[in-house]
């Protein structure tokens, strides 16, 4: 752990001081009438059922592939790969968001530098695998609804593909481990763990948020609205051959509007996860 008051350049205060501006706010924070509890209640609650739920559940879901024989297809061994990177930030990262914010708000960062930079870097390294597994998911429907003529790609090169994305989203994410500390902030007397980018390196920091920016959210966005859009439009204007009763085209109707529902919220889960973690930086 560093004393901010007493490190030379490249780094100073007023550097420092954008990066731990959210948990300052966090830290120094009080309403007038103290802690609102029942603001609180309701926060670790929906934390807590969110960890209980999304580690539970995306464990069962890796169980039940994995013990399946039939359930061991290529587009399961994608979702689990999407369901590992979930669990991962609901054992290992949500319990130390859930602390520092909610159970202990204007309390320091108390765990240290290692666990600050490991923190850090297992969330912004899930949110990676989570954004690239999603977006090759949508590749590889795209590819087996609109290029039927296609062969599906073996179970090897899905396998080099999982490995791509895990080695590909962890190595995005080294400067987040790099550049993560633990601070003591001395005019106000409280430890943070927050990104400190040396005032140096302030052309690689714009330089790596943007690529991160474009690589990451706005191409994987682009790639997975076109494909989905297609998709969607495919499903929606799929005719039945023959004659069909009032019931069946009521229920191809809904099963249409199912489907479509459901690539929408495919879609917009990357925004949302995004949103999260951004939200939830710099534990």
């Amino acid at each position: 752990m560093e004393n901010i008051s007493n490190m030379s350049p490249p780094m100073t205060a007023d550097e420092l001081y954008e990066d731990f501006a959210p948990n300052m706010t966090d830290f120094f924070y009080q309403d007038s009438d103290g802690e609102v509890l029942w603001a609180k209640i309701f926060l670790c609650t929906v934390y807590s059922i969110t960890m209980l739920t999304c580690g539970v559940g995306n464990l069962l879901l890796m169980v039940v592939i994995a013990k399946y024989k039939e359930m061991r297809t290529i587009t399961n061994a994608l979702v689990a790969n999407l369901a590992l990177s979930d669990f991962l930030v609901a054992v290992f990262c949500v319990p130390f968001i859930l602390d520092y914010h909610i159970v202990r708000p204007n309390r320091p960062w108390t765990y240290g530098d290692v666990t600050c930079a490991v923190v850090n870097y297992a969330r912004m390294s899930s949110l990676y695998v989570s954004t690239n597994a999603l977006l090759v998911i949508a590749v590889d429907r795209y590819v087996v609804i609109m290029m039927p003529h296609i062969p599906r790609m073996s179970r090897a090169v899905a396998t080099c593909v999982v490995l791509a994305v895990w080695v590909c989203s962890m190595l995005v994410a080294i400067p987040t481990a790099v550049y993560s500390r633990a601070l003591y902030y001395v005019d106000f007397h409280g430890t943070f763990c927050g990104l400190v980018w040396p005032i140096g390196h302030q052309v690689r920091y714009k330089a790596y948020y943007v690529a991160v920016l474009l690589l990451e959210f706005i191409i994987p966005v682009l790639i997975m609205s076109f494909c989905y859009i297609r998709i969607a439009r495919r499903i929606w204007y799929r005719t039945v051959p023959g004659q069909q009763t009032e019931s069946q085209q009521a229920a191809m109707l809904k099963s249409k509007k199912r489907n479509v529902r459901l690539l929408i919220v495919i879609l917009v889960r990357t925004k949302r996860i995004q949103d999260f973690l951004r939200i939830s930086s710099n534990p």
